[in-house]
């Protein structure tokens, strides 16, 4: 799996937009050690679209993972002014 800066994703071959069926087995596993790992962070580098995701859905959850990713301070690589 890859993802660029602007949040593109790509998968294995013929699955490549099919992302539950082989992004969140791995996902599910390292799920305490991302939680670990936000918690610690002083910021996070993320793309625009990817930005514009957190932004809608974040600051309306509640619990240890909605702390941690709104705590974050966030910089956004954006080629748009």
């Amino acid at each position: 799996m890859s993802n660029t800066l602007d949040g593109i994703f790509t998968g294995p071959k013929d699955k490549e937009s099919n992302m539950v069926s082989w992004a969140m087995p791995g996902i599910m596993d390292a799920t305490n050690d991302a939680l670990e790992m936000f918690q610690k962070a002083e910021a996070i580098l993320m793309g625009r679209v990817t930005y514009e995701g957190f932004a809608g859905y974040w600051p309306f959850q509640e619990g240890d993972w909605a702390y941690a990713m709104n705590k974050t301070q966030k910089f956004v690589a954006t080629n748009n002014s």
